[in-house]
This record gives structure tokens, sequence and C-alpha cells, in this order.
């Protein structure tokens, strides 16, 4: 509706033309979002710059079907960080798994397949969320920050799951 408006598409064409002129160069964390927008503004990644980042994507899927915050990057490092845990990440497989569906993988995708699989074993099935932590420092258990991370993870997830029979 937002873009139907007449008085709106110079503001949304002024929006493509800055994401398209600014994307070279950064992290893959805000690439995501631009493959995640190119269904709702047209131009904003050809269908090559889309296979690219798709495969790119692919790449740097683990061994054990998901994706590592670091390969989100390149990230600073910060010196109350906790130290990264090795192996694939909550967060940054569901915000894949999630942006890849969006971008246009198949759900017949063996790969995309495994991440989603990845995820559904991960959840806890005590409280139904997956773990995350932040990559700035430890944070309390039950902190604003702490949940934030969580909730991201288990909102990307559950979208990313919402979509898919796993069966």
């Amino acid at each position: 509706i937002y873009r139907a408006r007449p008085e709106v598409a110079p503001r949304v064409k002024a929006l493509v033309e800055y994401l398209r002129k600014n994307q070279a160069g950064q992290p893959l964390h805000n690439r995501l979002g631009l493959l995640w927008s190119t269904g709702n503004l047209p131009g904003l990644m050809t269908k090559a710059e889309q296979a690219a980042l798709v495969g790119e994507l692919w790449k740097l899927q683990q061994k054990d079907h998901g994706w590592t915050l670091e390969s989100l990057g390149p990230w600073g490092a910060h010196p109350k960080a906790p130290a990264a845990v090795a192996g694939s990440n909550a967060y940054a497989t569901a915000l894949v798994a999630f942006t890849l569906q969006r971008g246009g993988a198949s759900h017949r995708d063996k790969r995309l397949m495994y991440a989603l699989n990845w995820l559904a074993e991960r959840q806890d099935q005590k409280t139904g969320s997956w773990a995350a932590q932040s990559m700035n420092k430890m944070y309390a258990e039950g902190s604003l920050q702490a949940d934030f991370m969580r909730d991201a993870a288990t909102g990307f997830a559950a979208a990313a799951l919402a979509e898919f029979d796993l069966h």
C-alpha cells in the first residue's frame, strides 16, 4: 500500500538507488537485508546479483549445515566478548535460512532442508526458543540484551521453519 501511493514513488526510488550504490563492501549481514527485500523493492538487485549472493551463502554453510556469526562479518574484536562457540550459531543460521527462502531458494534444495533441520534439532524443548549470545560482551541471563539475541534467533528460526514441512 505504501509503495502504491504516487507521492511515495520518488522516496522509494531514492531508497533503491542508495541501497544499490552502497551495497558493495557491506558485511554479509547487511547484504542479507538486500536479498530479503528484493521481492518488495524491484530493481534493488539484479537476478545475477541475487544468484551471486545466494552462491556466497551456500559456500559459507558449515559441515554441520548451519552458519557462524563470524561468516556474517567481518566484525571487530571486543575485549569483553564471550569466547566464540565452535560450530554454527542459531541466529546466523536462522537469519540465513529465512533470507534464502525470501531470496528464492527452492524448498527442494537439500542444503536448505539440512539447515532447517539444524534449526529444528536445536530448539530448546523446554522454552521453545533458540540460544544466541552477543558478540560484544557477556550479558547477564534475563537481561534485555541477552533476551534480545535469543529473541532475534527465535524469531528468525520460527519464520524460517513456518513455511517448511520437515517431514
